[in-house]
């Protein structure tokens, strides 16, 4: 854990599109992602997620708070968080992510979460 005020930096390997939509959360406002991960996170804290975006090749950081835990692992739904998508780039990375998707993101393919 970090300092009082700053977030915690961790990473997501989204190596494709199936990757990402299983870990985007349309539903949330800003739009969120889950990170399948082992690290122990509050509800309400700042995390910052270093990640490269399919088909791209810059590292983005997105920055967001936990809004969403899963304690352990259920069936094809791994142990990990979410996070509301934050900051001043949000919507940019938010469009981003849906531009990547299409309208795949509207599916009812499953997802880490639903």
């Amino acid at each position: 854990m970090m300092q009082s005020g700053m977030a915690d930096l961790t990473q997501l390997n989204l190596r494709d599109t199936a990757m990402l939509h299983a870990c985007y959360m349309p539903f949330v406002q800003r739009g969120g992602l889950f990170i399948p991960s082992q690290q122990s996170v509050k509800m309400g804290e700042h995390i910052v997620v270093s990640t490269t975006l399919p088909g791209q090749t810059q590292l983005v950081q997105l920055a967001g708070k936990v809004i969403w835990i899963s304690h352990k692992a259920t069936g094809l739904k791994p142990k990990g968080f979410a996070i509301q998508l934050g900051g001043e780039k949000s919507e940019f990375y938010r469009l981003e992510i849906e531009k990547i998707l299409g309208v795949a993101h509207l599916s009812d393919r499953p997802s880490f979460t639903l």
